[in-house]
This record gives C-alpha cells, structure tokens and sequence, in this order.
C-alpha cells in the first residue's frame, strides 16, 4: 500500500505508438471527456475501429503533450495542425511495421487509464447521513477540493499524476472522518464475510418454510 502511494506520485512513463505520454491527470482527463474520448466514457458505447483509431490519435495528443500548450493550440488550428502532422510521423513509421495491428494498442491505453486511476487502498463512506448525489462531475468537485483543500494551483491540476490526485483528495477526505481508507484485501474480506452471512441467514430462511 505504502509504495502504490509514492508510484502514484511517479507513475512508470507510457509509450504508445512511439509516443511519449505525459501522466493521465485530472486536466488532460477532462479535456478528454470534453471531446468525448470513448476511452473515457462511462457509458460504453459501439464504435469502429477506423473511428476508434482516430479517437485514439486524438487521445494520444492530448496525454503527449502539456494541458497548457494543447490548450494554447486550439487557438491556433495551423499549429495544432502541425502538431497533429509530427505525431503522425513518429505513430507513421509504427504502423509500417511489419504484421502491425491497431487493436493492441486500443488495449494498451485503456490500461493506461486505468493505471492512472488505481487507488492503493479502497475508501470507506463513514458518512450516515443520505446525501442526495451532486450534479457536479466527480473530477470537477474533486479539482474544486484540492484547490479549495489541499492547496493545488491550477497548474498542478493540469498536471500532477490522476492517481496522485485522488490519493491526495481521499486522503483528505479521511482528515475529514468523511471516509476511512482500507486495503483492497480487507476491503474483499470484508465483502466475502457480508456475502457468508447473507447466504447463512438464507438458509435459516429456508428452514422455517
């Protein structure tokens, strides 16, 4: 638990078709889910390869390169564009190769995604109160918190590693008492003895029918 804490600091760099990524952050997530990146969608949805290929283009634009300048070339269509151009040369010379195939790659960012969401323990909700859910995105009202809480700039939001935010923000939230943070092998302790005494109880049910 202890060293997922710090990897989640200084996550293992990513290499995707010959690109270099920078960490999934809560910036460049959320510029994803501004395009509406499939890779990121919460509601999978069917799509093609060939479309699935260009979102993945897109995608890995986005996570090369630093939020502020990606911003700064959306101002700016012939510079994005020019952008857009080396990368393609550089993802170019991968798809020549030999017996290359798209799909591994699909694979490949969806890990890194997921890698970058991965927490090292599972929070608790010490909360008994029956909060109504907010209307607020979960990546907006945890970027609200750790600037409001935590002291992140904007720039840090726009590029500290993602699991390192939400590291930062449960651990917050613990502070708070509004959770309690557990291992994921006590956590599935946890659920494996809820799940026996469950199936106990209805086998008593069963007996006096």
């Amino acid at each position: 638990m202890i060293a997922a804490e710090f990897t989640a600091a200084l996550p293992e760099p990513q290499i995707i078709l010959g690109l270099r990524l920078w960490p999934l952050s809560l910036g460049r997530y959320r510029l994803l889910k501004r395009f509406e990146s499939p890779f990121v969608d919460e509601s999978p949805r069917e799509i093609s390869v060939q479309e699935l290929t260009k979102e993945l283009f897109f995608a890995l634009l986005i996570c090369g390169l630093p939020v502020s300048e990606f911003k700064s070339y959306l101002m700016q269509p012939k510079l994005l564009a020019k952008q857009a151009k080396r990368f393609g040369k550089i993802a170019g010379k991968h798809t020549k190769q030999k017996g290359f195939s798209i799909l591994p790659c699909f694979e490949q960012f969806k890990i890194y995604c997921a890698e970058a969401t991965a927490m090292p323990w599972h929070p608790l909700s010490t909360s008994r109160t029956n909060e109504s859910e907010s209307i607020s995105h979960w990546s907006h009202s945890m970027e609200i918190c750790l600037r409001s809480n935590a002291g992140w700039t904007a720039e840090e939001i726009e590029e500290e590693p993602m699991a390192k935010a939400m590291t930062d923000f449960f651990k917050y939230m613990e502070s708070q008492g509004s959770v309690r943070l557990i291992s994921h092998e006590d956590y599935s302790a946890m659920e494996a003895h809820g799940e026996a005494n469950a199936k106990a109880f209805e086998e008593y049910l069963a007996t006096l029918n």
